[in-house]
C-alpha cells in the first residue's frame, strides 16, 4: 500500500523536489475558540500558497504545543526516516481520488450549508505576520488522505484551488463586524432557541445557517445569504429591532420564525412578516396602539376609583350595622347567666330593636348584584382593548405622517405597563372589598336571623324564659369564603428532551400489558395495515387481494438465505441498538405471518382475522404516555400510521399536507417500540423506540380546527436542497 500511494502521487523520498521545501511561518497562538466555532471562515486558496507542516500529535492536542513541535514537510521527512511511509500505509489511492473529485466540485460550487463532511481534516491556518497559509497536519490522525492529496497537487497542479475552512480565523469584517455577527447569534437564539452558525466564504459572502422549530416537533434547517454590507446592515437592523421589542416587553412581543420559498429564515408577528421595509410602519402602528390603550386604561382607572370609594362607604355602613347587631347578640348571650339579666334583656328595646337593625333594601341584594359595577380588566378584556386600539392606530396611520422610533415605542410601552399595573392593583383592591362587602352582608343576614329568632320569643316573658334556656340558636355567620381551584399543570411533550423517556415508558407498557401474539399483531400492522383495516372496517376488500399478491411476489423474488444466512437464529451474536448491546434478532414478517409460497388467499384472510382481533384487544389496553401531537399524511378508515416526529415524512415528495392530531393521556394508542420489532428470548433487548417513532391511532371524523402553510428544507445532496411546501391541518 505504501508504494502504491507514493507512486500514485509521484513522490520519491530519496530526492525531494523543491516544491516540497517549506519554511515554518511565524504564528502567534491566541486564546483558542471552542471547537464548534473554529471552522467559521471558508476560503478557496491555491495549494501552492499553503506550507505543509507535520506535528506528532492529534487534533485534540493544544494548538501551541502542536505548532511549536511542528516541522516543515521536508525537514520532517529527513528527521523522521520511514514515518511518511507509515502515514502512507494509513491511506489509499481511492481516498485520494475521492478528495480530488470533491475539490473539483467545490472549486465553483459552495455547499448549501457551507461546511462539508470531514472538513476538519485539513487543519489549515493563516499567519498574519508572513501572509502565508500553512497546514498543521497531526500525524497521529487516523485519516491521512488530505496530506497526500496536498503533496500530489503541489507537484502536479500547484495552482489548483481548494475550498477549506481556515482554522481559528476571524471574520474579515468586509460584510459585517465581528461584534454585529455575535449579536446576530444572540438575536436569532431568542426567537428560535437554537444557536445559528455564521460562515464567511471568500470574504465575499456571509451565511447564517441553523435549525428552527416551525411547528410542534417539526423542524427545518435554513440558510440566509448576505452578499453585501448594505444587505447585511438591513438584516442586522431588523433583527436588532425585533430583539429589543421582545426583550424589553418581557416577551409580550414574540416574533415567530418561518422559512421562505428560498429556504431563508424570516420572522412574523401574528402571521404578518416583519422586514426592514415594513419595520418602521410596524413600530409606528404599535406605538400608536399603546398610546390609545394608555388613554383607555386611564379612563378605566377613573371608573375604578369611584367604585372603590362607593365600596368603602358601603362597607363602613355595613360594619356599623353589624357591630350593633353583634352587641345585641352579646347582650342576649350574657343575659342567660341569671334570672335578673333575662328580665332586664326582655324589657330592653323590646319595641325598637327590629327597627334599629332593620336591613336596608340594598343589603338584600344577592351576591351577583353586589358584584355589579366591578371593573375587571382580565385577559380577554385586554385583548379586546388592544384590538380596538390597534384598529384605531391603523386608521390614524392612514391620515397621519407621524413616525415613531423603537425608543418611542419602548417608552410608551413602559408607561402603559405602569398604568396597567395600577389598574390591576385597583382591580385586586375592588375584588377584596367586594369579598369583604359580601362577607359582611352574609354576617348581617345571619345576625338578623339570630335577632329575629330571639324577638319571635319575646311575645311573652314565659316563652322567652323557656327559649333562653335552650341552646338551639344558629351561630353568627362568618361570611362567604372565596377559594380558587388550583389548575393541574400537565407536562408538555417536547421531542428533543422527552423522546427517550417516552420511548422507554412506552416499551415497558407494551411488554407489561400485551401478550406476545398481541405484540406480533402490532408488528404485522406496520407492513400490512391495509389488509388488517379491511377486516376491522369490513370494507375495501380489494386491498386484501392486492397485499396478498404483493407478499407472494416478494416472497418468490427475495434472496433465499438458507444454511444460516444472516445467522437469524444465532442469539449468541452481540448486536447494538442505540449504543446498547443485546443478543436478540429482528423479527421477520413471513415467519410471523406463517406465510410461504404455498399459503392460499383463504389462509391469509384467516390469519388477518386472527391478528385483527388481537390488534383490537391490544389497542384497548395501551394509552398515551403524554398529552402530545402526532402527525399523519393520509386519512383512512380504521387504524392510521402516525408519527411523533414528522421530519422523515418530508422526504416523500408526494406529501403536500400533514394532519396534526392531539392525543391526550386518556387516548388509546400503540407504539412501535423495540419489543415490536425484535425477539427478546434472552431478555437483553434495550427499552426504547430506536427503529421507529411511529404510532398506531384511530382518528375517526376529527374536526378541523386550524391550518398553517410551512416551508421545510429537505437536503438532496451537498449542494442542492428541496424547499417543500407543506400544509399542516390541525384536528381536535
Amino acid at each position: 500500500m505504501q508504494n502504491e500511494v507514493l507512486e500514485y502521487i509521484n513522490l520519491k523520498l530519496d530526492k525531494l523536489p523543491k516544491e516540497l521545501s517549506f519554511k515554518k511561518p511565524d504564528y502567534v497562538v491566541t486564546k483558542a475558540y471552542d471547537n464548534d466555532n473554529q471552522y467559521r471562515v471558508y476560503k478557496r486558496i491555491a495549494i501552492k500558497d499553503v506550507a505543509i507542516l507535520l506535528s506528532d500529535s492529534d487534533r485534540t492536542t493544544e494548538l501551541k504545543t502542536r505548532f511549536d513541535e511542528a516541522l516543515p514537510l521536508n525537514e520532517y521527512i529527513k528527521k523522521n526516516e520511514g514515518k511518511l511511509e507509515e502515514l502512507a500505509e494509513r491511506c489509499s489511492v481511492k481516498e485520494i481520488e475521492k478528495l480530488e473529485k470533491l475539490q473539483k466540485e467545490l472549486k465553483n460550487k459552495t455547499p448549501y450549508f457551507i461546511k462539508y463532511d470531514k472538513n476538519y481534516l485539513w487543519q489549515i491556518y493563516y499567519s498574519i505576520t508572513d501572509d502565508k497559509y500553512f497546514m498543521l497536519f497531526p500525524t497521529k490522525e487516523g485519516e491521512t488522505a488530505v496530506l497526500f492529496y496536498m503533496i500530489k497537487m503541489m507537484l502536479e497542479a500547484p495552482d489548483t484551488l481548494i475550498y477549506v475552512p481556515i482554522c481559528k480565523e476571524d471574520y474579515s469584517g468586509k460584510i459585517m463586524a465581528s461584534k454585529e455577527i455575535s449579536d446576530i447569534e444572540n438575536y436569532i437564539w431568542i426567537s428560535t432557541r437554537y444557536w445559528p452558525q455564521l460562515y464567511e466564504v471568500d470574504e465575499k459572502e456571509l451565511y447564517v445557517v441553523g435549525e428552527v422549530t416551525l411547528q410542534e416537533n417539526i423542524k427545518s434547517k435554513y440558510r440566509i445569504k448576505l452578499e453585501s454590507d448594505i444587505e447585511a446592515a438591513k438584516f442586522y437592523t431588523a433583527l436588532k429591532a425585533m430583539f429589543i421589542l421582545t426583550t424589553e416587553t418581557n416577551y409580550e412581543y414574540v416574533f415567530s420564525p418561518a422559512i421562505d420559498n428560498n429556504g431563508a429564515l424570516y420572522f412574523c408577528y401574528k402571521n404578518e412578516p416583519i422586514t426592514i421595509e415594513n419595520l418602521e410602519s410596524f413600530i409606528t402602528t404599535q406605538t400608536k396602539t399603546r398610546l390609545e390603550l394608555k388613554k383607555r386604561i386611564n379612563d378605566l382607572i377613573e371608573t375604578q376609583k369611584q367604585k372603590l370609594e362607593d365600596l368603602k362607604k358601603d362597607i363602613e355602613e355595613k360594619e356599623k350595622t353589624y357591630q350593633g347587631q353583634k352587641k345585641e347578640i352579646e347582650q342576649y348571650l350574657q343575659c342567660r347567666d341569671s334570672m335578673f339579666k333575662k328580665i332586664k334583656f326582655y324589657f330592653s328595646k323590646r319595641k325598637t330593636g327590629k327597627e334599629k337593625f332593620k336591613l336596608k333594601d340594598k343589603d338584600k341584594k344577592n351576591l351577583e348584584k353586589q358584584k355589579e359595577g366591578t371593573e375587571n380588566l382580565d385577559e380577554l378584556d385586554l385583548k379586546t382593548l388592544l384590538a380596538e386600539s390597534y384598529d384605531f392606530a391603523v386608521k390614524e396611520l392612514e391620515t397621519s405622517s407621524e413616525k415613531y422610533t423603537v425608543s418611542d415605542f419602548i417608552k410608551t410601552y413602559t408607561e402603559t405597563k405602569e398604568i396597567l399595573e395600577k389598574e390591576h392593583e385597583n382591580e385586586e383592591d375592588i375584588r377584596a372589598l367586594v369579598i369583604k362587602q359580601t362577607n359582611l352582608g352574609s354576617k348581617i343576614k345571619n345576625a338578623k336571623q339570630y335577632i329575629d329568632e330571639i324577638d319571635k320569643h319575646r311575645v311573652s316573658i314565659f316563652d322567652f324564659f323557656r327559649f333562653a334556656g335552650k341552646n338551639n340558636l344558629i351561630g353568627l355567620g362568618q361570611g362567604t369564603e372565596v377559594h380558587e381551584t388550583p389548575t393541574k399543570i400537565k407536562h408538555v411533550f417536547e421531542f428533543d428532551t422527552d423522546i427517550q423517556e417516552l420511548s422507554n415508558r412506552a416499551d415497558e407498557s407494551i411488554r407489561e400489558h400485551l401478550s406476545q401474539e398481541e405484540i406480533n399483531s402490532l408488528y404485522v400492522s406496520k407492513y400490512i395495515l391495509g389488509s388488517l383495516n379491511s377486516i376491522v372496517t369490513k370494507s375495501d376488500t380489494w386491498v386484501i387481494d392486492e397485499q396478498y399478491e404483493e407478499l407472494k411476489e416478494k416472497y418468490d423474488s427475495r434472496e433465499e438465505k438458507d444454511f444460516f444466512g444472516e445467522i437469524r437464529d444465532d442469539y449468541t451474536v452481540l448486536k447494538t441498538l442505540n449504543n446498547k448491546r443485546h443478543r436478540e434478532n429482528k423479527k421477520e414478517l413471513y415467519k410471523v405471518l406463517g406465510f410461504n409460497q404455498n399459503t392460499t388467499l383463504d389462509e391469509y384472510k384467516e390469519k388477518l382475522r386472527y391478528y385483527a382481533d388481537l390488534l383490537n384487544d391490544a389497542y384497548s389496553k395501551i394509552t398515551s404516555i403524554y398529552d402530545m401531537s402526532v402527525y399523519y399524511a393520509k386519512k383512512s378508515k380504521g387504524y392510521i400510521h402516525a408519527n411523533i416526529n414528522p421530519t422523515g415524512l418530508f422526504k416523500d415528495k408526494s406529501i403536500t399536507k400533514l394532519y396534526k392530531a392531539y392525543v391526550t393521556e386518556e387516548s388509546n394508542i400503540l407504539y412501535y417500540t423495540n419489543i415490536v420489532f425484535y425477539d427478546n428470548y434472552n431478555d437483553t433487548l434495550p427499552l426504547g423506540m430506536d427503529d421507529s417513532t411511529s404510532v398506531l391511532i384511530k382518528v375517526g371524523s376529527n374536526k378541523k380546527i386550524g391550518e398553517q402553510n410551512i416551508n421545510v428544507i429537505v437536503e438532496k445532496d451537498m449542494f442542492e436542497v428541496d424547499i417543500r411546501h407543506i400544509k399542516i391541518i390541525e384536528e381536535e
